[in-house]
C-alpha cells in the first residue's frame, strides 16, 4: 500500500486515494525501506540498512534543505531562488528494487525546478534526458526524476502511475503543489546510507508586478509583500486592491531592482557551451546570484555574441558542485531565464566579472504557521523597509535616501518642542552581527562580517555593544553588510524630536524625510524622518487641526556603501553646527610612526600594524578633545579616532591599518562646546609594519649528541615574530633548496631532532607572524656520525639512470622522393618573438652521429640559410671532416670550427646543447661540458623572427614535405650507411623527436602514454612508430609526472600541457610554464628478509631550476609484514620501524619551486647487538641456531671450551641463522664436551 499522507494531501491536492489514509507514514515508509533493500541484503543486513535509513529520515526535520514526512505539514511559500527540501506525499516500493518517492516541495504553482540533490549530490538538468533518466555522474541509470511545478491542471505522472502501486490512480494529480517524482533504483554502492535526502533549486511563486500589470517570476521583495498583501488563495492578509497605495510599491520596487557596484569578483571560465549558452567554471563553488551585473572579457577572441567590457546580468543554473551561468542583456530578461545567444565559444582565457548587484533582494521560505506580523517582518528586513496601514491605506518605504521635499520651521511650530539627545544605553549599540542565507554554504544561516565602529566604541566608553540582526531572506553577502550598516547607523541617529505643527504637516506622513530648521538648536535643513504622524486638535475653546509628530534624525550617509572597503563605517554624522564667537586652533608639528616598533600584540598573540601619531596641542584651554581623521589614499571614506586632550606632545595609535597602503591623516580639536577647528594639513605615510623581515639570527650552534643533534642560538628582538626555521641538506645547497628540518615558535632558543648521518650544511632563519623570513640565514656545516652497522642501502638513483631519452618519441623516416631533405618550415615559436626570459629558457639538444663522407650530409640548420633568412644557427661537416657550428645574422654567415667534440658510444654520437639567454646564442657539448661557441648578434627584442628547420642532405630551396609549428626539445638526426643496432636499434634515416608536436594541416600527437595518434603527411614522409618500451618512462602508476633526462638519467619536472600548434608551452626541462599539481616517485619495495624493528632513514638531492625557489617537497613511507598489506604512506625523514617489506615515496608540489631529482637513497640501519650462551656440543659438532635472525652474517664470533675434555674449539658453515661449533682434545679428535659462546653482529 503506498504511503500516501493523507491530512497533507487532503489539503493540498484536488483528489487524493482514501485508502491511504488508513496506515501510517512511519509504519509504511519503514516497509518500503525493507522491501527496498531485500532484493540486496540477507536478512542481517537488510535489518541493518532498515535502522540506518529509519535514523536518516528521523533527522530530516532539520534545515530547510532536509525533507521530512509526517501526517500533517504546514504549507510552504517559496520566494525567489532556494535550495529546499519538502515533505513526503509518497514513498512506495515495486519489483523489490525500486523505491518510489512524491516530493512536494511548494503548495503552490513555482516558476522552475531546476538541480536535485541527493544528500550534497547535484543532478543538474543537463545530466537528465527527456524521460528524467539521470543519464550522467554517480546516479546514471540509478534514478529517474520528474518534475512538476504545481499548475492547476497537471495530470498524474505517467510513469508513477504505470509503476503499478496500490491507491495510485489518475486522481493522484497534486494539483497547486510543486512536486518532483524520484525512482530510485537500489543499489548499495549508489546509495550507502539508505534513503538520501532530497533537495531542489526551486525557482519560486511568479508574483504580479503593478509596474507591468503582469505576474511573473523575481526576487524583488517588495513584490513578495504586495504578494502577501494581496494574495487570497490560503495564506496572505487578502486585501483588496483599493487598500494598497500602488504607487509606493511602484517606487519602492524599482529602488530594489537599482544596481549598487560592488567589489569585483573574477571568474575564469573553465568551458563554453554554445548550445545551452552558458559557461562553465572549475571552481567547486561561485559567488554569482541571477541578477548580478557582470562584463565578461577575453585574452583572445569573445565568443560571438558578446562584447568586452559590456554590463550583462547573470542567470545562474547552479553555484555549487559543477556551477553555470548564462548572460542576459537586463535584470528583467535574467530573472525570466532569457539567455543572450551565443554562436561560437571564443578564444584564450575567458573571464566573467562581477561588478554589481541588485541593491535588495530576497530568497525564501515560509509557511502558514508562521504569524503575519513575523512573515511581514521577515521580508521588510531583506530591504530595510516599513509597512504602514494609517485607515487601513498601505504603503511602504524601502531603506533608502529621499531627499526631503517639506521643511519646518518656528513658523509651523504651534507649541514647544520636545527634545531627545541620546536613546538609552540599553537601546544604544555600535556594532551589529548576524547571518543571512549563504548559497556557498547550501543555503545555511551564515554569519556575515559583522559590522563595527571604533568610533562609537570610544563614544561607548569604549565597551563593545553588539546587536543582533538576523536576515532570513537575504542571500547576499554585500547586501547583508549594507542592511547591517544602516541597521547601525540608524541607531546612532540619536536625537529624536516630538513637535506639533500646523496644517502644513499634512503635506508629509510616517516614513517621510523633512527638514527641520531651529535657531536655538542650530538647525538649518537638519533632517529628520517622521516615524509617526497623528491628527490632533488644539486650542480652546476654538479648537484647531494640528499635525504631531514624532521625528529621528536621519541623514543620506546612513545609505552610503564603499564597495571597495565593505565592512568600512562611514564618517558619524555630522554634530550640530552652534554659532559661537570663539575661534578653536588646530594642532601642530602632526607627525607619523608607522613601523616595526609601532607593531602590538594582542591578547590572543596576533600581531596588529599602526600608525602612531605624535603632535601638540594648541594653548586654548577649553579644548576637551580631538578628532583624528585617517584613511587609505585612495579611499573616499575616513575613518574616526577621537581621543581627550592631555599634556603635549599627544600621541595615539590608529587602527585597521594595511601593511604596504599608503594612508592620510589630519586632525582637528573640538572645545567643550562641540566646536571644532580647522584640520592639519594632510599627512601621508606608507605602513611598514608587519611587512619587514625579522632580523638576521646572529649565533647559532649545533652540536651532535649520541643519537640526535641539538640547536642552540641566540633569540631575535621582533615584536612580529613568529618563531624561527631550521633546514639542512648538501653543503652546497642555498636556503631555498635545504629542506625544512623543524620550525619552532617564539621564545625558543634551544631544541633537538634526528638528522640522517652525513656531512650536512644547517641554517636558521628567524620567521615573522606574515611568512616573512630574515634576509640571510646563518649557517653551521657539521658531520652527523652514525654509530649504527647499515643493513642496507638502496640507491634509487640506479633505477632510474642512463642515458635513455625520455618518453614520448616520435620517429619519422624518409621514403625518399624529390626533396633533398625534410623540411619542416615555418617552424615560428611565438617565445622567441619577444625574448623576455632569463638564461636556458630556449634549448635545443642535438645527438649528431659521426658517419659519412665531408661532403654536406648529415648537416642540421637551424633556419633556412638562403639570403632572405634573417637568423639561422646549427651544424654541418665541413670539408676537413670538421664538425662546425653555424649562425646566421641577416646577410653574414658565421662559422665555428670545433675540433675537439666528446664523442659517445665510441664515437658515434655527440650531444650538443644549443641555449639562448635572450642575449646570445650559446653552443655546449653536453658529456665535457665545453663551449663550443657563441654569436651575439641574434638580437633578444627581434619581433619577426622566423625559422625554416632544415634537416638532411644539402640545403633544399622548396618547402616540401609538411609545415609544423611548435617547440623542439631534442633531435636525434644519422647520417645513411649505418646499421640498424648501432643506435638504439633505428633504422636509416630516422628522426626522433622527443617532445609532441602539432602542425598546421594533419595532426602529429603524441598522448601520455606514447602511443601515436594517426597522422597525415606529404612529401613523402612517412610515419614509422612511436617507441612504446618501458625504459621510457615509468610503469609504476603511483611514480607520476616526471621524464628523465636523455643524458643524465636525473628525474626532471614535466609539464602537464603538451606542445601544439601556435602554443607558448616550452617543454624543455628548466621551463616548465604549466607544472603538474603533484610529482611523485614511488621506488621498488624493499625486502629486508624478516620483520624487525629497524632504523630507517633517506637523503635526497633536488636542484632548482633557473629562477626558482622555496620548493616543497617530501618524503614518505610505506611499510608491511610478510602476508600483509600496505596501509598507507606517512611523512618520513628518520626513524625506527618493527617490519619487513618497505616502499618511499618522494613528493614535489608542483605549485612551489620546480626542479630536477639527481640522487634518492634509503637507509637501514640498526645497533650491533649479541646473543651468547653455553652449550653441549656433540663429537663431530653442534648447530647453534640463534635465537633472533641477524641481517648480515655476525661480524665477530667468539667460542670457548669448557672443562678439561676439549682444549680447543672452532666454527664453521656461520650463517645468518646458525654457526657450526666444534670441540678438539690434544689430539686433535673431535670430542663432545661444552662450550660458551657469543656472537656479534646487526
Amino acid at each position: 500500500m503506498a504511503v500516501v499522507t493523507s491530512a497533507l494531501i487532503a489539503a493540498a491536492v484536488t483528489a487524493a486515494s482514501a485508502a491511504a489514509a488508513g496506515l501510517s507514514t512511519y509504519a509504511i515508509i519503514g516497509l518500503a525501506v525493507a522491501s527496498f533493500a531485500m532484493n540486496q541484503y540477507q536478512a542481517s543486513a537488510q535489518r541493518r540498512a532498515e535502522k540506518k535509513m529509519r535514523r536518516s529520515l528521523s533527522s530530516l526535520d532539520e534545515g530547510r534543505n532536509q525533507s521530512v514526512r509526517q501526517s500533517i505539514e504546514p504549507r510552504e511559500i517559496v520566494y525567489g531562488v532556494v535550495r529546499k527540501g519538502g515533505f513526503y506525499a509518497l514513498i512506495e516500493q515495486t519489483e523489490k528494487r525500486y523505491l518510489h518517492i512524491v516530493l512536494v516541495l511548494a503548495t503552490h504553482k513555482v516558476f522552475a525546478i531546476k538541480n536535485i540533490f541527493l544528500n550534497d549530490e547535484i543532478i543538474t538538468e543537463s545530466q537528465l534526458d527527456a524521460s528524467g533518466n539521470v543519464v550522467a555522474g554517480k546516479f546514471s541509470s540509478k534514478v529517474r526524476i520528474k518534475k512538476y511545478l504545481g499548475t492547476d491542471t497537471q495530470s498524474t505522472d505517467a510513469d508513477l502511475l504505470a509503476a503499478g502501486i496500490a491507491d495510485i490512480n489518475s486522481n493522484f494529480r497534486l494539483r497547486g503543489c510543486a512536486y518532483i517524482y524520484v525512482r530510485l533504483d537500489y543499489d548499495q554502492n549508489v546509495f550507502p546510507s539508505g534513503i538520501p535526502n532530497i533537495s531542489a533549486d526551486v525557482w519560486g511563486k511568479e508574483c504580479f508586478d503593478p509596474r507591468t500589470s503582469t505576474v511573473k517570476f523575481t526576487t524583488n521583495p517588495v513584490l513578495y509583500l504586495y504578494d502577501f498583501l494581496t494574495n487570497t488563495r490560503f495564506y496572505g492578509k487578502a486585501l483588496p486592491i483599493g487598500d494598497i497605495d500602488t504607487a509606493s510599491f511602484i517606487s519602492e520596487a524599482n529602488i530594489c531592482d537599482a544596481i549598487v557596484n560592488t567589489k569585483t569578483v573574477t571568474l575564469t571560465v573553465s568551458a563554453v557551451d554554445i548550445v545551452a549558452n552558458s559557461f562553465s567554471f572549475a571552481d567547486a563553488t561561485i559567488g554569482l546570484q541571477t541578477g548580478d551585473r557582470v562584463q565578461i572579457n577575453s585574452t583572445g577572441s569573445m565568443p560571438a555574441g558578446l562584447v568586452a567590457g559590456t554590463n550583462y546580468y547573470a542567470i545562474v543554473d547552479c553555484t555549487r558542485k559543477s556551477p553555470s551561468v548564462r548572460l542576459s542583456s537586463s535584470l528583467n530578461n535574467a530573472l525570466a531565464g532569457t539567455a543572450i545567444d551565443i554562436s561560437s565559444a571564443g578564444s584564450g582565457v575567458i573571464t566573467i566579472i562581477k561588478n554589481g548587484e541588485p541593491r535588495y533582494s530576497a530568497n525564501g521560505v515560509f509557511d502558514t504557521a508562521t504569524t503575519d506580523a513575523e512573515i511581514i517582518s521577515k521580508l521588510c528586513s531583506s530591504f530595510k523597509g516599513n509597512i504602514f496601514a494609517p485607515g487601513g491605506y498601505w504603503y511602504v518605504r524601502a531603506g533608502s535616501w529621499n531627499a526631503p521635499t517639506v521643511s519646518f520651521n518656528e513658523d509651523n511650530f504651534v507649541e514647544g518642542i520636545t527634545l531627545n539627545t541620546k536613546i538609552s544605553r540599553s537601546d544604544r549599540f555600535n556594532g551589529v552581527r548576524g547571518t543571512y542565507i549563504s548559497p556557498l554554504h547550501d543555503d545555511q544561516a551564515t554569519d556575515y562580517p559583522f559590522i563595527k565602529s571604533a568610533g562609537y566604541e570610544a563614544e561607548d566608553l569604549n565597551s563593545r555593544i553588539l546587536a543582533d540582526f538576523d536576515l532570513p531572506f537575504t542571500t547576499r553577502s554585500q547586501t547583508a553588510q549594507r542592511l547591517a550598516k544602516i541597521h547601525l547607523l540608524e541607531n546612532r541617529r540619536q536625537i529624536s524630536l516630538s513637535v506639533t505643527v500646523d496644517l502644513s504637516g499634512l503635506k508629509v506622513q510616517a516614513g517621510d524625510i523633512v527638514n527641520i530648521s531651529y535657531a536655538r538648536y542650530g538647525w538649518v535643513n537638519k533632517t529628520f524622518r517622521v516615524e509617526c504622524w497623528t491628527l490632533t486638535t488644539l486650542g480652546d475653546p476654538v479648537p484647531a487641526l494640528v499635525a504631531k509628530l514624532e521625528l529621528r534624525e536621519i541623514d543620506a550617509n546612513v545609505y552610503v556603501f564603499d564597495e571597495l572597503t565593505e565592512e568600512v563605517i562611514p564618517n558619524k554624522p555630522p554634530s550640530t553646527t552652534l554659532s559661537s564667537a570663539f575661534a578653536v586652533e588646530p594642532p601642530t608639528g602632526l607627525t607619523l610612526f608607522a613601523g616595526e616598533t609601532e607593531l602590538d600584540v594582542s591578547g590572543d598573540g596576533t600581531v596588529i600594524s599602526r600608525i602612531k601619531t605624535v603632535f601638540t596641542a594648541p594653548s586654548n584651554s577649553f579644548i576637551n578633545n580631538y578628532e583624528i581623521f585617517w584613511k587609505e589614499d585612495v579611499s573616499a571614506n575616513w575613518l574616526i579616532e577621537t581621543i581627550p586632550n592631555s599634556a603635549s606632545p599627544i600621541a595615539t595609535f590608529l587602527v585597521p591599518v594595511i601593511d604596504g597602503k599608503n594612508y592620510q591623516v589630519k586632525i582637528r580639536s573640538v572645545n567643550q562646546l562641540g566646536v571644532k577647528s580647522d584640520f592639519t594639513a594632510i599627512s601621508n605615510i606608507t605602513v611598514i609594519g608587519k611587512s619587514a623581515p625579522p632580523d638576521n639570527v646572529t649565533s647559532f650552534t649545533v652540536q651532535q649528541n649520541g643519537g640526535v643533534v641539538i640547536f642552540k642560538w641566540v633569540a631575535v628582538i621582533n615584536t612580529d615574530l613568529a618563531g624561527y626555521t631550521i633546514k639542512y641538506g648538501s653543503t652546497s645547497a642555498t636556503w631555498a633548496e635545504l629542506k625544512t628540518l623543524t620550525e619552532v615558535t617564539r621564545g625558543t632558543n634551544v631544541t633537538s631532532a634526528d638528522v640522517p648521518p652525513g656531512v650536512h650544511k644547517f641554517a636558521i632563519k628567524a620567521r615573522d607572524t606574515s611568512g616573512n623570513e630574515s634576509v640571510s640565514e646563518i649557517t653551521q656545516i657539521i658531520e652527523v656520525t652514525n654509530s649504527n652497522d647499515i643493513i642496507d642501502v638502496a640507491e634509487e638513483w640506479g633505477h632510474w639512470n642512463s642515458a635513455m631519452w625520455p618518453r614520448n618519441c616520435l620517429r619519422l623516416r624518409q621514403n625518399g622522393g624529390s626533396a633533398e631533405g625534410i623540411i619542416l618550415t615555418g617552424w615560428n615559436p611565438s617565445f622567441l618573438k619577444n625574448p623576455n626570459f632569463a638564461i636556458d629558457r630556449f634549448s635545443v639538444f642535438v645527438a649528431f652521429k659521426k658517419e659519412g663522407n665531408p661532403d654536406g650530409n648529415g648537416k642540421i640548420i637551424f633556419g633556412n640559410i638562403s639570403a632572405s633568412s634573417r637568423y639561422g644557427f646549427g651544424f654541418y661537416y665541413d670539408s676537413a671532416s670538421r664538425l662546425v657550428a653555424v649562425t646566421r645574422s641577416q646577410t653574414q654567415q658565421y662559422a665555428i670550427t670545433i675540433s675537439d667534440v666528446s664523442w659517445a658510444n665510441d664515437g658515434k654520437i655527440a650531444f650538443i646543447h644549443i641555449s639562448f639567454d635572450g642575449t646570445q646564442l650559446i653552443m655546449k657539448e653536453l658529456l665535457s661540458n665545453t663551449i663550443l661557441g657563441t654569436d651575439n648578434t641574434i638580437s633578444a627584442v627581434t619581433p619577426t623572427l622566423t625559422y625554416d628547420l632544415v634537416i638532411g642532405k644539402g640545403e633544399a630551396t622548396s618547402s616540401t614535405g609538411v609545415a609544423f609549428k611548435g617547440q623542439i626539445a631534442c633531435i636525434a638526426v644519422w647520417n645513411k650507411n649505418k646499421t640498424d643496432d648501432e643506435v638504439l636499434s633505428l633504422d636509416d634515416d630516422n628522426l626522433e623527436f622527443l617532445t609532441s608536436f602539432s602542425k598546421d594541416n594533419g595532426s602529429i600527437f603524441l598522448d601520455e602514454s606514447g602511443k601515436n595518434v594517426p597522422m597525415n603527411f606529404t612529401g613523402g614522409l612517412t610515419l614509422v612508430n612511436a617507441l612504446n618500451d618501458p625504459q621510457y618512462f615509468f610503469n609504476n602508476s603511483a611514480s607520476k609526472n616526471f621524464i628523465k633526462n636523455p643524458l643524465t638519467g636525473d628525474l626532471i619536472c614535466e609539464d602537464s600541457i603538451l606542445a601544439g600548434a601556435n602554443d607558448n608551452h616550452a617543454v624543455f626541462d628548466n621551463y616548465i610554464q604549466s607544472p603538474f599539481t603533484q610529482y611523485t616517485y614511488v621506488t621498488p619495495e624493499k625486502d629486508l628478509g624478516f620483520k624487525n624493528n629497524v632504523r630507517i632513514w633517506n637523503s635526497y638531492n633536488l636542484v632548482l631550476f633557473p629562477n626558482q625557489s622555496q620548493p616543497k617537497s617530501s618524503i614518505e613511507l610505506d611499510h608491511k609484514d610478510l602476508g600483509g598489506i600496505y596501509d598507507g604512506y606517512e611523512n618520513w625523514s628518520i626513524g625506527f620501524i618493527n617490519d619487513r617489506f618497505f616502499k618511499t615515496k618522494f613528493n614535489l608540489d608542483g605549485s612551489f619551486g620546480l626542479g630536477y631529482l639527481t640522487s634518492l637513497k634509503n637507509v637501514y640501519d640498526l645497533e650491533e647487538r649479541t646473543e651468547s650462551g653455553s652449550v653441549s656440543i656433540a663429537a663431530g659438532g653442534t648447530v647453534i641456531t640463534f635465537a633472533k635472525q641477524f641481517h648480515r652474517l655476525p661480524v665477530e664470533v667468539k667460542i670457548t671450551p669448557q672443562g678439561s675434555s676439549a682444549l680447543l674449539a672452532t666454527y664453521e658453515n656461520l650463517t645468518v641463522n646458525s654457526v657450526k661449533i666444534n670441540l678438539f682434545n690434544s689430539s686433535g679428535t673431535s670430542v663432545a664436551g661444552t662450550a660458551s659462546y657469543s656472537v656479534t653482529g646487526v
